[in-house]
């Protein structure tokens, strides 16, 4: 049994309500309790295989540069990055498509185009250490895929690897190198 964990917002400002993925919606917390506890999904593997596990639909580029804006282990593009749209969808069956239109440099002399021939997209989960006493980082990378001078590509593969328990995963969409210029969230 594989076992996602995760919470969705559902709503505008001001107003939201926290959604497991089952369909059900929880009353959200009163102003004072400051938090929210995320919701767990679980399913078996071989289970409603095109069900979807998560769809996320906005992406934001990257701010920092290299080290500086470095997330789950890996390392932000060289120059920042802007991106029109995105979506990233994994399913059960490990299928994880990505859509990213116009990413972008969004600095420097070719600010507004695409100057990386090809994209990946990178699954990022938080895993129990083997200690038991924290969490480490699994990523799992896709193939590299063609993208535009106008930073549009579709990254469409299934994955191998994915942990049986993946924690608060994130999709990066990076170089071949694996430096990310988007992230989910």
């Amino acid at each position: 049994m594989r076992v996602w964990a995760g919470l969705v917002l559902v709503g505008t400002l001001g107003s939201f309500a926290a959604c497991d993925g089952s369909g059900s919606v929880a009353s959200p917390p009163s102003a004072d309790s400051g938090r929210l506890a995320a919701s767990v999904t679980a399913a078996s593997e071989g289970e409603a295989n095109g069900e979807v596990v998560f769809d996320f639909r906005h992406m934001e580029g990257n701010v920092f540069t290299g080290s500086n804006g470095a997330l789950r282990n890996l390392n932000a593009g060289g120059i920042p990055w802007e991106l029109s749209s995105a979506r990233a969808r994994l399913t059960r069956d490990d299928r994880l498509r990505v859509d990213v239109r116009g990413l972008v440099l969004a600095a420097g002399a070719a600010a507004g185009t695409n100057p990386i021939p090809q994209f990946r997209a990178v699954l990022s989960c938080q895993v129990e250490s083997a200690s038991g006493t924290g969490y480490d980082v699994v990523n799992i990378a896709t193939s590299p895929v063609p993208a535009s001078s106008f930073g549009d590509a579709t990254i469409d593969e299934r994955l191998a690897g994915i942990p049986a328990r993946c924690l608060a995963p994130v999709v990066f969409v990076t170089a071949p190198s694996l430096a990310w210029f988007a992230v989910s969230g």
